[in-house]
């Protein structure tokens, strides 16, 4: 005889525990969204939970397709949109082995057993774990192709079901243009506060923003625009906001007003609405914490998803910071980490830990706008970002016009995690060799890229300021900066001596 012992999913204890509405077997009592009952900010799926009105039997089939669902689910959640039903399947395909290379398939009504049946199922189950094997590569960059190899690229496939697929070019110019009524949708889902600067702008869309700009200040205007380096819109949205916020915080201005320049790779029209709505909730999000407006802009459509930035403020003319300006002794403070480009760089080649990640996503979401405010109030005499060209690159901009050289301490410098062991492996990112150029400041070389010079000219994205401070007053905003929520902020060298002419030392401090 064959004893067959057949055991169930069992529910964790501490959902229960925690208070959570669980049903009678433990399980997480969720609705259609996927929310909890008892608490809609809580979400759940796969075997540790149960719908209400519509349980599904606790097996792999389920968990894995509520998986895309609630992903898009915390999205909206997070975005400040209402959630969408899940609807699971009515049936499922069933297989199990038997031993001895046998199996048994069923569905519904439908059975059968047999040796064909356990090759079927070690088909399928090897091609779903060999997709977390072999995972793809990262594509063949947009700068590296030609132009023809783009057109070709650029195509869509009908969206019409029964008739053969053909793919078909799509327009230029204003006939790239993403539709009104997806612009329209997107916009209506956006939710921004009132700004009295703002006399016409997203509240009653217009041909043009107009402004309000404060008498005796004078307006301070930048630039950036950027494709998308992580597959969350809303995320991506927060970031690029925060890079382009960082050339108004270098001049010590307020931002008060946006212009979004979208655009969105060609695809079905909710999915259109999905990624603009987030992307700009994300951006407006972000602009709003630092008081400013998104009041307009433009969407367009692309290869890939990309946001640009078009920021304003006012400074008082009195107090606008500038990258020159450098004295002989200032001490340079930079306020954040650097390693964005090495730790994205390692990200496409499916290098990065999801703990590296989720450490440097959260340093790009940090404002430099309380920084700014520190070096204003110090009277700072240079101040910059850092941003695509490097460390060493914004370190040239800030020397170009002087006579004045300086002692740069790398050990010094603030890393995200992983940045110097990635480094160390030799991964970079692929702007460095257009930065290698501004190694010309160490000496008419040649320089070999070592990880310590490759993290000088790694590019940054939603990077730190940069700024000379007095000997006599580095500690005290050293210690300011680090209290206003910049920990890793230090003194990074010392300039050095006029009449040597721009030229950067290595050394230590």
């Amino acid at each position: 005889d064959a004893l067959l012992w057949a055991t169930h999913a069992a529910a964790p204890e501490w959902p229960r525990a925690a208070g959570i509405n669980v049903t009678d077997s433990g399980f997480i009592a969720v609705n259609r969204f996927l929310q909890s009952t008892s608490h809609d900010f809580i979400y759940a799926a796969g075997d540790v939970a149960e719908m209400i009105g519509n349980p599904r039997p606790k097996n792999g089939v389920f968990a894995v397709r509520q998986g895309r669902p609630l992903a898009q689910n915390l999205r909206l959640a997070l975005s400040g949109f209402h959630p969408r039903p899940y609807r699971p399947q009515r049936s499922f395909l069933s297989l199990i082995s038997t031993g001895n290379r046998n199996a048994i398939a069923s569905k519904g009504p439908w059975a059968a057993a047999g040796g064909w049946v356990w090759h079927w199922k070690q088909r399928i189950d090897r091609k779903w774990m060999h997709q977390y094997r072999e995972l793809p590569k990262m594509e063949i960059s947009q700068a590296e192709m030609d132009f023809t190899a783009r057109m070709k690229k650029n195509l869509k496939t009908t969206d019409h079901k029964g008739r053969e697929e053909k793919p078909r070019m799509r327009c230029g110019g204003c006939g790239a243009k993403v539709g009104g009524l997806i612009l329209h949708e997107a916009l209506r889902q956006l939710k921004q506060p009132a700004n009295p600067a703002v006399v016409v702008g997203l509240a009653a869309p217009d041909d043009a923003a107009v402004l309000t700009v404060p008498a005796g200040r004078p307006l301070v205007q930048s630039v950036d625009f950027f494709p998308s380096l992580i597959n969350d819109p809303h995320l991506f949205g927060r970031i690029a906001a925060n890079h382009a916020l960082n050339d108004l915080h270098a001049k010590g201005a307020t931002p008060f007003a946006a212009l979004a320049t979208a655009m969105l790779p060609p695809a079905k029209d909710w999915i259109l609405i999905d990624q603009l709505s987030h992307l700009l909730a994300g951006a407006g999000k972000q602009l709003n914490a630092d008081q400013a407006t998104l009041v307009g802009g433009h969407s367009s459509e692309g290869r890939e998803l990309g946001l640009g930035l078009t920021v304003t403020g006012t400074v008082p003319s009195t107090r606008i910071l500038r990258k020159t300006g450098l004295a002989p002794g200032d001490l340079l403070i930079l306020t954040k980490p650097l390693g964005t480009g090495v730790l994205f760089a390692a990200d496409m080649d499916l290098k990065l830990s999801a703990t590296w990640l989720a450490t440097v996503v959260n340093g790009m979401l940090v404002s430099n706008a309380a920084a700014a405010a520190v070096f204003v109030r110090a009277g700072v005499r240079a101040c910059t970002d850092i941003s695509g060209f490097g460390l060493l690159g914004h370190l040239r901009e800030m020397l170009v016009h002087g006579d004045a050289g300086l002692e740069l301490w790398p050990d010094s410098i603030p890393t995200y995690p992983g940045t110097r062991q990635l480094l160390a492996e030799a991964v970079s990112s692929s702007m460095v060799p257009a930065n290698a150029y501004n190694l010309s400041l160490l000496g008419p070389g040649p320089w070999d890229l070592t990880p310590e010079r490759t993290l000088l000219l790694d590019p940054q994205t939603a990077g730190g300021l940069l700024a000379g401070v007095s000997e006599e007053t580095a500690s005290s905003v050293l210690e300011e900066l680090r209290t206003a929520g910049y920990p890793e902020a230090a003194i990074i060298g010392r300039v050095m001596a006029k009449g040597t002419g721009p030229h950067v030392v290595l050394g230590k401090p």
